[in-house]
C-alpha cells in the first residue's frame, strides 16, 4: 500500500487504523505490528566521507519504562568525533556529552516511536562502536 510522502503522520496512522479493522474481519488473527516506510530516492547521490564505512556503526543502547526491554538504535558511517578520545573506552565508547550525540538523543526521545515491543524509549543508556569486517 502507498501512502503519499506529503500525507501526516496522524493521517498515515488514521489510514493505518481502517486498515486494520478492515483487515480484522477476514482472520481470526491480531495485528500485532505494523510499519509505515516512507520512500526516497536521492537523485544525485552524496560522496561518502574518505574513510567511511556503513559496516562501521553506532550502536545506542536506551532504557524504557519499568525495566522493559531496551531500545537499540544503530547508526552506520559514524564519525570519530562521536566517541570518547581518551582514557578505557576511546574510540569505541560513545561520548554522551558531546552535542551532536544530545541532539541526536533528544531528536531521537522526541519522535513518536517505540521498540518492537511497544515500549517508549525513556534516555540514552549508552552507545559504542560496532564494527563489523
Amino acid at each position: 500500500m502507498h501512502i503519499p510522502v506529503d500525507t501526516t503522520e496522524t493521517a498515515a496512522f488514521v489510514a493505518l487504523d481502517a486498515m486494520r479493522a478492515a483487515v480484522a474481519s477476514l482472520t481470526g488473527c491480531a495485528l500485532v505490528r505494523a510499519r509505515i516506510t516512507y520512500k526516497m530516492r536521492v537523485e544525485t547521490p552524496a560522496m561518502p566521507d574518505v574513510g567511511a564505512s556503513i559496516k562501521r556503526r553506532a550502536v545506542f543502547f536506551l532504557s524504557t519504562p519499568d525495566d522493559g526491554p531496551l531500545a537499540l538504535v544503530e547508526i552506520p558511517g559514524v564519525s570519530d568525533s562521536i566517541f570518547i578520545s581518551d582514557g578505557c573506552g576511546a574510540g569505541q565508547v560513545v561520548d554522551t556529552l558531546n552535542l551532536d550525540v544530545a541532539a541526536f538523543v533528544a531528536a531521537l526521545l522526541d519522535l513518536p516511536a517505540t521498540n518492537p515491543f511497544g515500549d517508549e524509549a525513556t534516555e540514552l543508556m549508552s552507545g559504542n562502536l560496532q564494527s563489523r569486517v
